[in-house]
């Protein structure tokens, strides 16, 4: 019997490890939900009866330079689209697009070079080292590409945007930044994965969780002044600003998540970034459309992994490069507002594995639970009693997590549509086993 004490001691330290992470956790989401609440209201009463923002307005500015940065390593199937799409789509004509390859990597080299052939506005890049290299390190070239650019032909980009090689751009990007640079030294626009088939869980639970992160959490960070993470694609630089930070090179290429990393670069400059989320008032939709069939919603769409060792690999950069690395690499400098935003980022790591080890002792309990009830031969002790402290805090986490279950069937809802939303309930449980599993990974390596 004595493995019977070892498994109730082992879940009883689970059980307190899991419920204190989850209540700490729980309770930061919660301030997030307060401030995103807060703000709604405060918005529609000082600002409900000003004009919004329309087409018209996007149109009548002039158009500055823009130089789309878009790295491609082995994206020789999907690069051609992308671009093809993007110039016969987006509703603007000053800007050139700088497409990174690699000299090792023919494919994407012919599908860059075959639609420049057409497209005057495409430039090929090729990385002077062979790849893979990091995101960061082809950045990197493409903007000294930028530079020789400029200088051969005497100008200066006023704004520099970043894409990826699946993106869906959205044809009213451009002129948002357009709008809206030199105001602000970057932007960043919404980035959400595009609405497909129910039945690919892997690439619906990106859907879920990026629905409430670009609805929620990266509204409030603006609105706080905290840290406004880039995600990669849909950025866009006031050019000028690059110039601060000359002395080096502009994005980090030992970082795992270089757009994390020039972000917190951007914030401990003190730099302005802001998070456009945005519904043009003149192109109409009906009532309750979801944001994912507005075309008036200004974001950008694109194709997240559909396997489960594709995603678990994203992810375990994701986690090892923003809660891991960047603790290395920026420590905990900025405002106090800036340090709760690197709190919600890292604290992933914790929390995703907490999920885990929540489940060993959900099954404990389970089993306990039908051995005292006679339904199953077991002799387990419980380790939850009513009216003992673990219980309470048991019982407190547990309506926190329906209301985190509820928000985000509403955040999904509003993107995608009630089927999704609804969807997005028994998709935590995949969502969880992903992540968990993605943290495990970057804890071990």
């Amino acid at each position: 019997m004595d493995w019977i004490v070892l498994w109730y001691e082992a879940c009883l330290v689970l059980a307190w490890a899991v419920v204190i992470i989850f209540l700490f956790s729980g309770i930061d989401d919660l301030i997030y939900d307060i401030g995103l609440y807060s703000w709604g209201l405060y918005k529609h009463f000082k600002y409900g009866k000003m004009p919004r923002l329309t087409l018209e307005k996007l149109l009548s500015q002039p158009q500055k330079r823009i130089a789309v940065f878009v790295p491609a390593w082995n994206e020789g199937e999907v690069v051609g689209a992308m671009l093809k799409s993007l110039i016969i789509n987006i509703e603007y004509n000053n800007y050139i697009v700088f497409v990174g390859t690699y000299p090792n990597d023919s494919k994407t080299i012919k599908a860059v070079n075959f639609i420049s052939q057409k497209y005057s506005q495409i430039i090929n890049v090729v990385n002077p080292v062979p790849g893979p290299t990091t995101k960061g390190d082809c950045l990197n070239s493409i903007y000294n590409a930028v530079c020789e650019y400029e200088k051969n032909n005497n100008i200066l980009f006023d704004i520099i945007v970043t894409h990826d090689a699946e993106d869906v751009v959205h044809p009213y990007s451009f002129l948002v930044y357009n709008y809206l640079f030199p105001k602000f030294d970057a932007i960043q626009l919404p980035i959400l994965p595009l609405p497909v088939a129910h039945r690919k869980i892997i690439h619906w639970t990106y859907a879920d969780e990026f629905a409430e992160i670009q609805m929620k959490d990266m509204i409030v960070r603006e609105r706080i002044r905290g840290l406004v993470p880039f995600a990669g694609v849909g950025m866009g630089f006031n050019r000028e600003k690059f110039f601060l930070i000359e002395q080096e090179k502009k994005f980090n290429e030992a970082a795992l998540t270089e757009d994390y990393n020039f972000a917190k670069k951007f914030n401990d400059l003190h730099l302005k970034t802001i998070f456009v989320n945005v519904i043009l008032a003149d192109k109409k939709s009906p009532t309750f459309t979801p944001l994912a069939y507005n075309p008036g919603f200004i974001s950008n769409w694109a194709y997240f992994p559909q396997s489960f060792k594709r995603a678990v690999k994203q992810k375990t950069r994701w986690i090892f490069g923003i809660s891991l690395q960047e603790w290395e690499f920026t420590g905990w400098k900025g405002n106090i507002f800036v340090k709760l935003s690197l709190i919600k980022d890292r604290k992933v790591f914790l929390s995703t594995i907490a999920v885990l080890l929540a489940y060993i002792v959900l099954i404990y309990t389970l089993v306990a639970e039908l051995g005292s009830r006679g339904i199953i031969e077991a002799s387990l002790v419980p380790i939850i009693y009513k009216g003992t402290l673990l219980y309470y805090l048991v019982f407190t986490v547990t309506v926190i997590m329906i209301i985190r279950i509820l928000e985000r069937c509403i955040f999904v809802t509003r993107v995608y549509g009630v089927l999704a939303g609804f969807l997005s309930i028994p998709r935590i449980f995949a969502g969880n086993i992903l992540n968990g599993t993605a943290a495990f990974r970057a804890l071990y390596q």
